[in-house]
């Protein structure tokens, strides 16, 4: 009797602990790999740009092609049309907002990241704080972009452009991931930046496969080279 009172604890202590483990979710390559390509195929955007897109619980379960398709079904169609018009409009939706860079004149650019991140001229909140504050409340969100953050002024600690920072906005959302394609310019320090957007968020590479960018710390050279 008094080895069964003793056991009674440890059995729930297992099962507690066992409970706990196996509801801690997480996107897989896979989920990433299908979310990524959906979105590249429907718009067919093939300059740099970059997206925030969010499911709800149930949808971040799975990220079938199908649930993938069912979320986004109230998108507008003209969702490249809008981003790639002349006046490079950002696309807000219910469960999508996307930007291209935007032409400012005297050869610079406002960065597709920055956009998004940042409250345009009039707003107090951002695209990606106007999507997340939406409903319904995101189970699970993808920050795509083209290529990877530039390291003169998107990464850069305290710059005025940086949008590491801005990744807070995120800090609700367990579930979610920083994905990028092409690796842009310079690649000397590319590694030690992408660790600071990793560190607010998961960094993947979504080429022909998708690949996180860092375990336990140490850079995973495929997105890189």
């Amino acid at each position: 009797m008094k080895f069964q009172v003793w056991k009674l604890p440890v059995l729930c202590l297992l099962f507690c602990y066992w409970s706990s483990t196996s509801t801690v979710t997480g996107f897989t390559n896979e989920q990433l790999k299908r979310v990524t390509d959906y979105v590249s195929q429907t718009y067919g955007i093939t300059k740099q740009y970059a997206y925030v897109i969010k499911f709800d619980k149930t949808e971040c379960e799975q990220l079938t092609d199908q649930n993938i398709k069912d979320a986004l079904k109230n998108e507008a169609n003209d969702v490249s049309k809008k981003v790639l018009s002349k006046e490079s409009e950002i696309y807000e939706g219910s469960r999508m907002v996307m930007a291209s860079y935007k032409e400012l004149g005297n050869n610079k650019r406002e960065h597709s990241e920055h956009r998004l991140l940042y409250p345009a001229p009039g707003s107090t909140v951002s695209p990606v704080e106007n999507l997340l504050n939406k409903a319904p409340p995101a189970g699970c969100a993808i920050f795509f972009t083209l290529n990877s953050p530039c390291q003169a002024y998107c990464t850069k600690p305290n710059g005025p452009y940086e949008i590491v920072s801005k990744l807070d906005q995120f800090h609700k959302v367990t579930n979610k991931a920083f994905v990028y394609d092409l690796v842009y310019n310079d690649k000397i320090c590319f590694a030690k930046c992408m660790k600071s957007v990793n560190e607010k968020m998961p960094v993947y590479r979504c080429d022909k496969t998708c690949s996180e960018c860092f375990t336990k710390g140490k850079f995973n050279l495929v997105c890189l080279n």
